[in-house]
């Protein structure tokens, strides 16, 4: 935080009718006055800087002094320094030895709205500043909204420096003995959402954060809750409240609820997020490299046998044991059985299967609809699909046109479309 930060700038913009009061000139030799409406000279020129009057008051600056007169030149207050912030407020300062005291003023009576208390103020947002108090060399810092002048967050010793997260957001900081700790708070309201006390702090898409204290990982909901303690091995980067969600110790993983409490024992190398859109309201879990689902209450609803099951689309997912496809049903019944070399998901109640380098169409039931006999053959969409039967050879492979032509008509007579019933389309 610098302690050196004023620059005396006080030309305000003319907002409010002037006429027939004093106004600002410049001499010869730089300095300003005030002048009459017929140019008679009021106040002679002896400022640095000066303001136009408003209200039958003006602001000057004499040697450095930041001043405020009547009409007749007499002197309301005087500070070393100011920042005018608005048309409402003024930032000022006083010199007391090697540290500035400062504070906040009203523009037009001079009043104090704070006491000059602070020793260094740093710009944060259009209406917000962080308002800073040493001593014994360490910062007390806190939020003061200069478009109201009231203290958003008083000055605290545990927050000794801040960072601008977003636009709601403040990152804060507490270092003691070398080490910092880091924390959050609402920059609107002042209000602390994470103590500055862990290592690290992380916020999630949800609003949520994750905090990591001693290489362990915990979780805080987004209105500033502590849901989980600092003890898991892995980040948590997502919660729910109406579904358990996946947490790691000791190598293992399970699941906790939103109050924290473990309702999954740790007996997965890995688990998912339950999810709806992908895995029918299931989550995928996984034991020895094999691969299953289970429901919210922890109960196998799909048996952990599989060396992979993708989502579910239109009511089936795909799986795969010992390198071969098929599919299963919401319910983990093996409805489709894994006999093929690759299988695509369900598009319009047909899926692509391959089998020996050649595809076909099944449906739900895992019937084979259309023959497995196109080298290439892509999902339904509107009724119909792109094949391949066959990829020419010998096509001529110089860059002439007829060579060009006749590829493309060679491979035109091998790619087309087909309907449900495998017959050729237009």
């Amino acid at each position: 935080m610098k302690n050196a930060i004023f620059i005396w700038v006080l030309f305000f913009s003319l907002t409010a009718n002037f006429f027939a009061q004093p106004i600002p000139f410049k001499s010869a030799d730089g300095k300003f006055g005030y002048k009459d409406t017929s140019g008679k000279i009021i106040i002679p020129a002896q400022f640095q800087g000066a303001t136009p009057f408003i209200d039958g008051k003006a602001i000057v600056n004499q040697h450095n002094k930041l001043s405020k007169i009547n009409t007749s030149g007499e002197i309301f207050f005087t500070y070393d320094n100011a920042i005018a912030v608005n048309n409402k407020f003024i930032i000022v300062s006083k010199k007391t030895g090697i540290i500035d005291e400062i504070g906040l003023i009203d523009s037009n009576t001079g009043k104090e709205i704070t006491p000059l208390k602070y020793n260094a103020v740093e710009r944060l947002t259009d209406s917000l500043v962080i308002a800073g108090i040493k001593s014994n060399d360490a910062w007390s810092l806190g939020i003061l909204n200069i478009a109201t002048g009231k203290e958003v967050t008083a000055p605290n010793p545990k927050y000794n420096k801040m960072n601008v997260y977003n636009d709601e957001l403040l990152i804060v900081y507490n270092i003691e003995n070398n080490s910092q700790k880091m924390g959050f708070l609402d920059k609107s309201s002042g209000r602390e959402l994470v103590p500055p006390i862990y290592d690290e702090v992380l916020l999630n898409h949800n609003g949520s954060f994750t905090i990591v204290k001693d290489g362990k990982y915990g979780l805080y909901d987004n209105m500033g809750k502590l849901l989980v303690p600092p003890q898991y091995d892995e980040k948590i980067t997502r919660y729910s409240k109406s579904n358990p969600f996946p947490v790691k110790k000791n190598g293992k993983s399970g699941y906790v609820n939103h109050l924290g409490n473990v309702v999954i024992p740790f007996i997965y190398d890995s688990a998912s997020l339950f999810s709806d859109e992908e895995y029918a309201g299931y989550a995928k879990v996984e034991i020895n490299k094999k691969e299953g689902m289970i429901n919210r209450e922890g109960k196998v609803v799909v048996p952990i046998v599989y060396n992979y099951i993708g989502s579910f689309k239109e009511g089936l997912a795909d799986v795969m044991m010992n390198m071969k496809f098929g599919f299963i049903d919401q319910n983990g019944k093996l409805v489709v059985p894994t006999i093929y070399d690759e299988v695509k998901s369900f598009s319009e109640g047909l899926a692509v299967v391959r089998l020996n380098q050649k595809r076909g169409y099944i449906d739900k039931t895992g019937k084979v609809v259309i023959p497995i006999i196109y080298y290439r053959a892509y999902d339904f969409n509107k009724g119909k699909a792109n094949v391949i039967l066959e990829m020419p050879k010998n096509m001529p492979t110089d860059d002439s046109n007829e060579s060009m032509k006749i590829r493309w008509e060679m491979l035109d007579n091998a790619e087309y479309y087909i309907d449900k019933y495998g017959n050729k389309v237009n």
